[in-house]
């Protein structure tokens, strides 16, 4: 039986690395003992017509012998170890073979963060303290979650990181390894260089393209996994003086755009880790293969045990057979994304959420991804021009408010009738209404955005949000402490809960000179001698103004020239102008309303100041840091999650007072805060807020399952 099942098609067999008994290698699943490698490549003599890749693909199409048929033998990865010992193995027999090689990681020293977080997790038994380093990089990653659920646990921290962009999970493991001093850990070098690669090409192995940065395309920027499949073919050929026409999927995963750039990029077929066999009708650029490891060769000690491997095999055909349905239903050619934002409304666009909102959508390549927004209320005050994408309305100001039961109906028709990939819910109503509107109207893919902690939310609310938490695919918040909270709150589960940090054009935000300092004083009129605070922020009962006005008389007891800056407008900026008159702070404390553009006010300034009572990230503050600000703050977790700061007692005027004259009388302090801010900044910049972004939902879109 097992034999009908395993010779019903050509079989691609699946390597990664060959190594003798005593070579221990991070992933055993990824791992073959020599001695099994060289007993299955006799096995598969007798039993297959082992052929090259290109000469299986190009007999797809022809009637295959059951009881010889076709096999190829591929290898992912392009580790040394293919030519110290696979290479040997095959020369011997005359066996062709492709590897397929990840350019920028051959003929270096560089190794993959799946390498790095292995060896970081086998010595943490050993040394207690590198717990405190894992929480110390984890911090400096405002995407990676508390560290609580993750500590200790390879398998859980290699999950997150695969679900991020490369170039994150690369530099999260490399800086993990750095801070550790792990790095005289490592063994001789992981991948070929290039003189074997040239040696086993005249030998008679090819070689075809694993992207430029073994960059998972799942989790990639659409237009980054095109340009990693294209520029590696280009590069590769140039490398070899010979075509390349073939192409592995890194980890196996296939973006819903992935295939169709793999095709535009002039390749004739792509392999995957889907297991199955390679039949007339399979696409050839979703070829499956046939994993191969210890665990399914050997039968105990070492030795190859053919009729466990069949058997094996055939369980993994008959797995693929029963999947398939599910996969070939799932977009593989290219396709955008369409994207459905549902909000209440938006009457502006500088508050917090709806500047990052703004900025969100504005980030997405339109030659991926399809936005638009849906309000619940019309919001006739935004300037249409402002609006960054197709907007769609539910209840409309010329045809009277509709009732609830109403508003919900015709949301879930506009749903039904969009069809988008992914609804991504904000605010009160949107969140109440649009997960289970767009649960009904069977979307795929649901968000439910926390950006908050929630000062909004009554009993009822927090009722209801528990129960229609469970409804969304999952929640997406915007801090550390947000996930933490969406957690031990039990709306959702540790897996299903996502960060994605706040951004910024960051260049816009360059620390002062002296001089745009001066300049900046003189418009301002601000005498040079003056010690300048600023505090940007919605003049709302959650951005406890009055703390800082109260804290502003007190820093006269320390100081007698300092100024402070309150940019922003909001309702109670009339009552706060008048406390700060009642307290004799005129001259001290000035009230210059919101403003298009911050950036002369943080020049001018020597700290920046956020009294909030409650945050999730705050933008202002990422601004201040930008800008090369040290920072006094009000301590609550965001802040200290957020930046280096100074932090004051949340509600308390006279410990504010207290810590800004610290900042201003201890230059080596302010300089400390100054650069450690600048450093964190960069994690909000808005190159990798995109990069975030796009990758975040290309993710969600490509995953075939919830």
């Amino acid at each position: 039986m097992t034999d009908w099942i395993c010779h019903s098609g050509a079989s691609v067999f699946l390597f990664h690395r060959v190594l003798p008994r005593d070579e221990p290698f991070f992933e055993p699943e990824l791992s073959t003992e020599l001695t099994a490698f060289s007993d299955f490549l006799d096995w598969i003599g007798g039993c297959y017509e082992v052929v090259g890749l290109d000469e299986l693909v190009a007999r797809q199409k022809e009637r295959h012998d059951r009881k010889r048929p076709l096999c190829s033998i591929t290898f992912d990865d392009g580790w040394v170890d293919n030519y110290r010992y696979a290479f040997p193995e095959l020369s011997r027999r005359k066996m062709s073979a492709t590897i397929f090689l990840p350019l920028r990681f051959i003929g270096t020293g560089r190794r993959f963060w799946q390498e790095l977080m292995g060896l970081f997790f086998s010595e943490l038994p050993r040394d207690a303290r590198l717990v405190s380093t894992l929480e110390q990089i984890a911090r400096r990653s405002p995407w990676f979650p508390p560290l609580d659920s993750y500590r200790g646990n390879y398998g859980a921290v290699r999950q997150l990181l695969l679900s991020r962009p490369a170039r994150e999970a690369q530099e999260f493991a490399e800086r993990l390894i750095a801070a550790a001093e792990l790095a005289d850990r490592l063994p001789g070098r992981s991948f070929l260089n290039w003189d074997e690669v040239q040696e086993m090409l005249r030998g008679g192995i090819s070689f075809g393209s694993h992207t430029i940065n073994h960059t998972i395309l799942t989790t990639a920027s659409p237009a980054t996994g095109e340009e990693e499949i294209r520029a590696s073919r280009e590069e590769l050929e140039s490398r070899l003086g010979a075509k390349v026409l073939d192409f592995s999927y890194p980890w196996g995963a296939v973006g819903i755009s992935s295939r169709e750039q793999v095709r535009q990029s002039g390749y004739r077929y792509a392999v995957t880790t889907r297991p199955g066999l390679v039949k007339e009708d399979t696409d050839p650029y979703l070829l499956p293969r046939i994993p191969i490891s210890d665990s399914i060769l050997n039968g105990g000690f070492g030795r190859f045990n053919p009729g466990k491997a069949r058997l094996s095999f055939a369980k993994n055909i008959l797995k693929h057979r029963s999947d398939i349905a599910v996969r070939i239903t799932e977009p593989n050619a290219q396709k955008k994304i369409k994207i459905l934002f549902v909000m209440d409304l938006i009457t502006e666009w500088e508050g917090g959420t709806e500047r990052q909102v703004h900025l969100l959508i504005n980030s997405l390549d339109r030659r991926y991804f399809e936005p638009k927004i849906c309000f619940i209320f019309e919001a006739p005050e935004l300037p249409a021009a402002t609006i960054p994408c197709p907007l769609l309305v539910v209840s409309s100001k010329n045809k009277g408010r509709l009732s609830l039961p109403r508003r919900f109906l015709k949301l879930l028709g506009i749903l039904r009738t969009e069809r988008p990939d992914i609804v991504q819910a904000f605010f009160q109503e949107g969140i109440l209404a649009g997960v289970v509107a767009a649960r009904l109207a069977g979307v795929r893919k649901v968000i439910l955005s926390i950006r908050n902690e929630g000062s909004w939310q009554n009993h009822l609310h927090r009722l209801a949000l528990k129960h229609i938490a469970s409804l969304a695919s999952r929640c997406q918040t915007n801090s550390r402490c947000l996930w933490r909270q969406e957690f031990e709150k039990g709306r959702q589960h540790a897996p299903q809960i996502d960060i994605l940090p706040n951004g910024s054009d960051l260049s816009k935000f360059q620390p002062a000179s002296p001089a745009d300092r001066a300049k900046a004083r003189r418009k301002l009129n601000i005498d040079e001698k003056s010690y300048v605070c600023v505090s940007v922020a919605n003049l709302s009962e959650i951005k406890d103004i009055s703390t800082l006005i109260q804290g502003a008389r007190h820093v006269k007891d320390y100081m007698s020239n300092c100024v402070f800056l309150v940019v922003g407008g909001g309702p109670l900026r009339t009552s706060l102008e008048e406390k700060s008159t009642e307290l004799g702070l005129n001259g001290s404390v000035r009230f210059v309303g919101r403003q298009a553009d911050v950036r002369p006010f943080l020049a001018a300034a020597d700290v920046g100041v956020l009294t909030s009572r409650s945050e999730g990230s705050s933008n202002a503050v990422i601004e201040y840091m930008a800008a090369g600000l040290p920072t006094v703050l009000s301590d609550i977790e965001p802040n200290r999650e957020l930046a280096e700061g100074v932090f004051f007692r949340r509600g308390d005027p006279i410990d504010l007072a207290a810590k800004i004259a610290q900042v201003a009388r201890d230059e080596e302090l302010s300089r400390d805060l100054s650069s450690a801010n600048l450093r964190m900044a960069r994690e909000f910049n808005l190159v990798r807020f995109v990069e975030r972004a796009q990758g975040y939902y290309n993710w969600l879109a490509s995953a075939v399952k919830e």
